[in-house]
Order: C-alpha cells, then sequence, then structure tokens
C-alpha cells in the first residue's frame, strides 16, 4: 500500500479551535434567553450563528483527520469531503431560515406574540454581548500579527465587516421592540429582525450550495491540462522513472491530482517528504485551484 505525504512534508501539527468554549457558552446562554423570552429575532440568530460554527467546526475535524492520519486514502484528497459537510449545513441553513422567517410573518399576521417586555430586555442584551464580542474579534482581526497569522483551522469563522453588520441590524429591532411601551410595535419591531435572519440564511443556505455542489460532481480534467501538469513535473525536476502514476479530475473550479511517485536518487524519509512538500508547494503556487496529493511507493519501510 502506498503511503500519503502530509501536507508540510512529514511535521505533524496539533491544531487546537480558538475560542470554542467561549462560543459554546454563549451560544447555549443566547438559546436559554430565546427559548424564554419568546423572541423569534434572537430564536433565529442563535440558530444562525450556530451553524456559522458547525461549519468551521466541520472544516476542523476534516483538517484534523488528514492531519491525524496522513495515510488514510481520500479520492484526491479531502476536498470532497469538505464541499458534503458544507452542502448538508448550507440545506441546514436555507430549510432553518424559511422556517424562522415563515414563523416572524405568521406572528405578524395573527397578531400575536408570547415575548413579553423584560423578555424582549433580556433577549437584546444577550445579543448586544453576541454583537460586542464579534466587534472584538474584528478588531483583532485587523491587527498586523493577526493578518500575518492568517486563519485558524477549525476556529469559528472570524468576525468581520459581512459578520458584524448583520448582528447590529438585528440588534437594533430588538433594542427597538424592548423599549416600545406599544405591544404592537414591538411584536412589529421583533418580527422585523426575525424575518430579516431568516432571509439572511435562506440566501447564505442558497449561496453555500451553489458553490459546494459543483465540487460534488467530477469531471476528467482534459488530456491537454494533464500534459501541461506533467510538463511542469518536468520542469520542477521530476524524472520520468520517478512517476508511476498520476490520476487527475476536476471538480466545479478546482483540478484534483494525485501523484504516485518512486524517489530514484532517495536519501533519508525526512529528506524525501521535505523535497516532495516544496515540490508540492511550487505547482500549487503555479497552478491556481490546484489540490495535489502525493504518495510514496513502494511505501518506506
Amino acid at each position: 500500500m502506498s503511503r500519503e505525504l502530509p501536507a508540510d512534508g512529514g511535521t505533524k501539527r496539533r491544531i487546537v479551535p480558538r475560542g470554542s468554549s467561549v462560543e459554546l457558552t454563549l451560544l447555549v446562554m443566547m438559546l436559554v434567553v430565546a427559548l424564554g423570552s419568546g423572541s423569534v429575532t434572537l430564536l433565529g440568530e442563535t440558530m444562525r450563528s450556530a451553524l456559522i460554527t458547525a461549519t468551521g467546526v466541520w472544516a476542523f475535524m476534516v483538517h484534523a483527520k488528514a492531519t491525524r492520519d496522513p495515510g488514510q486514502r481520500y479520492e484526491f484528497g479531502v476536498g470532497k469531503l469538505e464541499q458534503a459537510g458544507h452542502a448538508s449545513i448550507a440545506l441546514a441553513f436555507a430549510v432553518t431560515g424559511l422556517w424562522v422567517a415563515s414563523r416572524a410573518f405568521n406572528l405578524i399576521m395573527v397578531g400575536g406574540s408570547e415575548a413579553e417586555p423584560l423578555g424582549l430586555a433580556l433577549a437584546a442584551t444577550a445579543n448586544a454581548v453576541h454583537t460586542i464580542r464579534s466587534g472584538f474579534l474584528l478588531r483583532a482581526r485587523a491587527t498586523p500579527v493577526a493578518r500575518n497569522q492568517g486563519p485558524t483551522h477549525g476556529a469559528p469563522p472570524p468576525a468581520g465587516p459581512s459578520r458584524l453588520v448583520p448582528l447590529l441590524i438585528v440588534q437594533t429591532t430588538l433594542t427597538v421592540a424592548a423599549l416600545a411601551r406599544d405591544p404592537a410595535i414591538a411584536l412589529a419591531a421583533d418580527c422585523a429582525g426575525g424575518i430579516f435572519v431568516g432571509l439572511l440564511m435562506t440566501v447564505a443556505g442558497i449561496r453555500i450550495l451553489w458553490e459546494a455542489v459543483p465540487d460534488l460532481i467530477d469531471h476528467p480534467l482534459r488530456r491537454k491540462d494533464e500534459e501541461a501538469i506533467a510538463q511542469l513535473l518536468f520542469e520542477q525536476g521530476v524524472d520520468a522513472k520517478e512517476l508511476v502514476a498520476m490520476r487527475s479530475r476536476r471538480s466545479g473550479r478546482d483540478v484534483f491530482v494525485e501523484l504516485t511517485m518512486d524517489p530514484v536518487e532517495a536519501g533519508s524519509f525526512e529528506d524525501t517528504c521535505r523535497r516532495l512538500a516544496r515540490l508540492r508547494q511550487s505547482l500549487e503556487a503555479r497552478l491556481d485551484g490546484l489540490d495535489l496529493s502525493i504518495k510514496l511507493h513502494p511505501p518506506p519501510t
């Protein structure tokens, strides 16, 4: 059996999600307040935040599996596995968003709600904590150190303007609902926030599906493209005797290539890993959308 090289040339790292415990605690608090207050806006925002966190957790699980067990065989890497999870989460986004929006619209039509002024005040406070934390994450992300480090696998998606702006809109509707003396105005503000969150989730789910589903459909790579990749390999010093086999496919916009190599002048296993890691980096830098997997044959002893 062949053995797949780790992406970093043999070095294994343990990547721990940052802020996951804080995120989970905050989500539980929001869920408890949402159910107790009867606020459809906070309920929708809690579900939206939970699904956003689930996206980061799924990416962490896929990456951790590939890092922990580099010998595990995937079909040209873990891209398809990750996209399958994203497609499932996208469906949850769309279905949940439609449910939240329809629930809010139904409350407007019926003209009644279980939300009391105290419950709406608690809902506005809980969402304010969530919004303030996202603001601090946005500020931390803007620091030079955070920009140089880049994204962390497995952590919840970092707060950005596109993440913070909806929270500010939701906070505005909840604040109006909490401060309104007229129950009709409070109901309208809370339902308006719920409809906004529901539509936001539905649109996000459709967008993610639009990007993920094409990546689940395989297409053969054109012969001209395969020849171009082979030419790049030879330009990087890969001897014809080294290249035992090459498999390729196109999935959406991405190209997946699996190389099985038998180094002619193999030194130690660590030296071979470092050399092939440099080869991987060079090819992926020259070809946009390339996901390269390299395996050794025969397996090292």
